[in-house]
């Protein structure tokens, strides 16, 4: 499955705004502005992306050999990489803006993401990862419906990989559809080939938010077996629980 290409007419108007150095998106483009933190928060794949990529990586440059590069990259299958791994910076400054300014952050997100997503095959290992990415990006900046299109294909493609169902059911919450949101969560936990804390705590904090406090103790305490670093809400459902008795 190929999916659509963005028309030429798009991608000049793109290149075109990213070659203006008064534009803010040329930041993303070329990673001008990259701080520590995001230089930390990458997969070793994305630092090699992107230090493999033909601009200056300023405070970056010479972070990893050559022979790193090339290990770090020997499994990686997402095309265009350094625009998957960009995105995600955007992706990830936008939790910390409101309105305007983190929707357009989103879209400069959807727009970075898009070029590696366009160029995938369902069947690509990354595939799902990209997708569920793609699809944050896409309901951040507004695209509710092409987002939720993004994701079900992408569970579809992969029913055991979680990022898809997790990022799915975080926007699932944030319009208040809870039933749903637990559905599908509920399914992954079917589907899984292993334990995940992030997908333990999120069931959890369903079924808290379902009032349902048994179940969601049981899956809280798993998810704290599985090392998820905040235990504050595992700590108030205990006391809920013990309260009952």
């Amino acid at each position: 499955m190929r999916h659509k290409v963005v028309p030429i007419s798009v991608l000049i108007w793109v290149f075109l705004a990213l070659a203006m150095p008064t534009q803010r998106a040329s930041a993303y483009w070329t990673g001008q502005d990259l701080t520590e933190t995001e230089w930390n928060a990458w997969p070793p794949y994305c630092k090699a992306g992107f230090l493999a990529a033909g601009w200056d990586h300023g405070p970056f440059e010479g972070r990893m050999s050559r022979s790193a590069i090339m290990e770090a990259s020997k499994d990686n299958t997402i095309p265009g990489r350094h625009h998957f791994c960009i995105g995600l910076v955007a992706i990830n400054r936008s939790a910390a803006k409101r309105g305007n300014e983190a929707k357009h952050l989103m879209k400069t997100a959807a727009s970075e993401i898009h070029y590696s997503y366009s160029k995938m095959e369902a069947d690509n290992p990354k595939f799902s990862l990209v997708s569920a990415y793609y699809g944050k990006a896409l309901y951040g900046a507004g695209e509710h419906q092409k987002a939720f299109e993004v994701w079900r294909a992408a569970i579809r493609a992969a029913p055991t990989e979680r990022s898809a169902y997790l990022l799915m059911s975080e926007a699932l919450v944030s319009e208040q559809r809870l039933d749903e949101a637990l559905r599908i969560v509920t399914e992954f936990d079917q589907a899984k080939e292993q334990a995940w804390p992030d997908a333990e705590y999120f069931l959890g904090y369903l079924y808290y938010k379902k009032s349902k406090y048994d179940e969601a103790l049981k899956h809280l305490e798993e998810a704290q077996k599985l090392g998820y670093p905040n235990n504050g809400l595992l700590t108030k459902v205990r006391n809920q629980t013990a309260s009952r008795k």
